[in-house]
């Protein structure tokens, strides 16, 4: 797992599954992939450092306590909160994807439940 962000209130880190997915998805995004990238990267470091998003619709509750971070491009992150062994307050990001459509698909929290319960046991 990589740490990619040490915020004021929580910690960003990925999954080595998500960290794949992640560039997977960023070779989809159409046009400018490095502002793209970079947009989503600024909400995630928010999130980290005030641990909500002020812009309406960047972060949305997609059920069994799994968030979607989500750039105007189309570009999400897909992840949970959690706690460390420190009690460090973590975003764990499972899966990246490049998608349009609000709703998330079936298959993509699927994965992020996967990669859950390989590192909670939940």
């Amino acid at each position: 797992m990589r740490t990619l962000y040490e915020g004021k209130k929580s910690d960003i880190r990925a999954t080595d599954a998500a960290w794949k997915a992640w560039q997977q998805a960023r070779a989809q995004v159409p046009g400018n992939q490095s502002q793209c990238e970079a947009q989503l990267i600024a909400r995630l470091q928010t999130l980290a450092d005030r641990d909500h998003l002020p812009i309406p619709k960047a972060l949305s509750r997609e059920g069994d306590g799994i968030q979607a971070v989500k750039a105007h491009c189309g570009l999400r992150a897909y992840g949970w909160f959690t706690s460390d062994s420190k009690g460090k307050k973590l975003f764990i990001i499972a899966h990246a994807v490049m998608k349009k459509q609000d709703k998330a698909l079936k298959q993509d929290l699927d994965r992020v439940k996967a990669e859950r319960q390989k590192i909670e046991g939940k």
